[in-house]
């Protein structure tokens, strides 16, 4: 993941991480972990860490690979576009 934020342009970069961080207190919580999959369409999916490492792999392709989900992270418009 690090290789692909350095890569990254500075506000997709900064996005990402934003994501990545939102996602992970969601799951520490636990109590809204089956939801949030849910929303990603991956209720079903069991464990935690394969929910991330699905996620995780979405996002070596592109750094717009998480732009389906900005709504569902609450994350605005433009968001991995450079300003």
């Amino acid at each position: 993941m690090e290789v692909i934020r350095l890569a990254a342009e500075p506000k997709c970069a900064s996005n990402m991480e934003k994501s990545i961080e939102t996602i992970d207190n969601i799951l520490k919580n636990g109590l809204l972990s089956k939801p949030l999959k849910a929303l990603f369409g991956l209720g079903d999916l069991e464990h935690d860490e394969d929910f991330a490492s699905l996620l995780a792999v979405s996002l070596i392709g592109s750094c717009d690979a998480l732009h389906p989900f900005k709504s569902v992270l609450g994350l605005g418009p433009n968001l991995f576009v450079a300003s």
